[in-house]
């Protein structure tokens, strides 16, 4: 295996026109575009963060240090005594005093030592931008510098005694996979990415260790392209904890454009270390799954009941990609295999959460399923975080590491 060679100069990059998914194998949003197809633009070196899983009706600004508050872009007031801010009525209730605005912005003061923001019990680099939903709601977005955002992310992904080298590794495939999704934002143009496991986990400047500062210093700047119709374009690198001995390609997912770094298939030895690198088999009845399946997709409700599953498309080691899915009235639904695991692992039932991946034997046994001879935890596409580890203590430098994961890709550097 070669690893990945830098280049000094920077590359044009042009991205694929393709909907991306998020890091749990969650689906995204469709791609919001400006009108001519093209993705809608984002300034460069700032990432819009989205803070709050849902729209709230108050938040928590303590732990704020040298901010002040604007509306419509004119000045509130200084921000060191707002301790919250509410949302009431189509207002802004402000300490004690209520505004009307199309949104919100606390912002650091650059002549202020240590600034920061803080929100719900976490501290932020750059500034938070609320937006309403609705006349008593609102969403809070983090805008953060892109390596800012990248050294709160690796420690929450990453275990803080693993190698450093994994830690490199994991920031050029995270700031990849976070320039992608600011060059295709979210669907509500307010956004790029969540904070959480569907995108990437970022926990703000209380998240920073050294180390992960470290790897994002000594990768700045640097990102994957890969070829496609010709030109050199960023492609999203996803990653996830254990792929369980094979590495899966990105159509598990997702319809990812034909690209060898998507395309999956090396075996990978260094993850055994992973408490769910083998997993005990999971059960579930016929008729729990398919009230799963119909919360998330409707077309299944068609089928009247589940009779059986059959898969329709697997990978060269096993994995099933799509499966049909038989109702008691003979009718049939195909579904990407992983749905299954998305609906299960997302339910309220503790033991249907064990469904770690679905790098697994689905056996039919009269009244429900089985997943037997479970591997891994998580989509298995690209980066394998426990095999990243392995590999770092194997003496594998983060480029090759790289270039194992996502072989035929260009480490370059953007900026």
């Amino acid at each position: 295996m070669t690893p990945s060679k830098l280049t000094g100069k920077l590359t044009v990059l042009l991205v694929a026109s393709v909907i991306g998914l998020g890091l749990g194998g969650c689906e995204k949003p469709p791609v919001k575009t400006n009108g001519t197809g093209t993705p809608h633009p984002t300034p460069r070196g700032t990432i819009r963060v989205l803070l709050s899983k849902t729209p709230t009706g108050s938040a928590s600004l303590a732990g704020s240090v040298g901010v002040r508050i604007v509306a419509n872009g004119k000045l509130v007031r200084p921000g060191r005594s707002i301790r919250s801010i509410r949302r009431s009525g189509g207002a802004w209730i402000v300490g004690n005093s209520s505004l009307r605005a199309n949104r919100l912005v606390v912002e650091t003061i650059d002549s202020q030592p240590n600034k920061h923001v803080g929100f719900s019990g976490k501290t932020y680099h750059g500034k938070l931008v609320l937006t309403p939903r609705g006349p008593n709601a609102f969403i809070v977005v983090n805008h953060v510098n892109l390596d800012d955002y990248l050294a709160g992310v690796l420690a929450k992904e990453l275990f803080g005694s693993w190698h450093v080298e994994a830690y490199r590794g994991l920031a050029v495939a995270a700031r990849t996979f976070a320039y992608y999704n600011m060059m295709h934002s979210g669907s509500s143009g307010y956004y790029d990415l969540e904070d959480g496991v569907k995108s990437q986990v970022y926990g703000g400047i209380m998240g920073e260790t050294t180390k992960s500062r470290q790897a994002v210093n000594s990768t700045r700047g640097w990102v994957l392209t890969a070829n496609y119709r010709g030109k050199d374009r960023i492609f999203m690198p996803q990653y996830s904890s254990c792929c369980g001995g094979h590495v899966n390609a990105a159509i598990v997912l997702r319809d990812a454009p034909p690209i060898k770094p998507l395309q999956g298939g090396q075996a990978d030895q260094h993850c055994t270390a992973s408490s769910k690198y083998r997993w005990a088999p999971v059960r579930i009845s016929k008729s729990e799954l398919f009230r799963l399946l119909c919360g998330n997709h409707s077309q299944v409700r068609a089928l009247g009941g589940l009779r059986t599953i059959q898969v329709a498309q697997k990978l060269a080691h096993g994995r099933a990609v799509w499966v049909n899915l038989i109702g008691v009235n003979g009718k049939t639904v195909r579904l990407r295999a992983e749905k299954i695991r998305l609906a299960m692992i997302f339910s309220s039932t503790p033991r249907y959460k064990k469904l770690y991946s679905m790098n697994c034997q689905i056996v039919d046994t009269g009244s429900g399923f089985e997943f037997r001879n479970g591997r891994g935890y998580g989509h298995g596409v690209g980066m394998c975080q426990y095999g990243l580890q392995g590999k770092a203590l194997a003496g594998w430098r983060a480029e090759q590491i790289i270039g194992f994961y996502y072989p035929g890709a260009k480490i370059v550097k953007l900026y």
